[in-house]
């Protein structure tokens, strides 16, 4: 999803709005799903909200950081299960990638 079609997706005169990454790494633009509670850690809530109270980049990294907020805690949640030298693979693969953060605002430290 590029920026030009995520922004108005966006729009702070609609409901709650969250940002769901997918395993195919596919995101979308929805309402929280409404299972309580959830099985899972859902991602923030209201990322619309700020939009247009902010610069758009500046608002675009906030819900960056959101976003690697909601993965780290999908990635520990899922974890959790895991031996340690599981977990410790998983963690050293993680920081292999880059953070959302980071591919948003093309900061990708050595």
């Amino acid at each position: 999803m590029d920026l030009e079609s995520f922004y108005p997706l966006c729009d702070p005169e609609k409901e709650n709005l969250c940002l769901y990454a997918y395993p195919n790494g596919k995101w979308h633009v929805t309402p929280p799903f409404l299972e309580l509670p959830p099985i899972q850690p859902e991602p923030v809530l209201g990322i619309n909200f700020a939009r247009d109270g902010m610069l758009r980049k500046d608002w675009l990294r906030l819900v960056a950081a959101h976003c690697d907020s909601w993965l780290f805690s999908l990635v520990s949640f899922f974890g959790s299960r895991l031996t340690r030298d599981e977990r410790n693979r998983l963690f050293d693969r993680l920081n292999d990638l880059p953070t959302v953060y980071e591919e948003v605002t093309n900061n990708h430290p050595g």
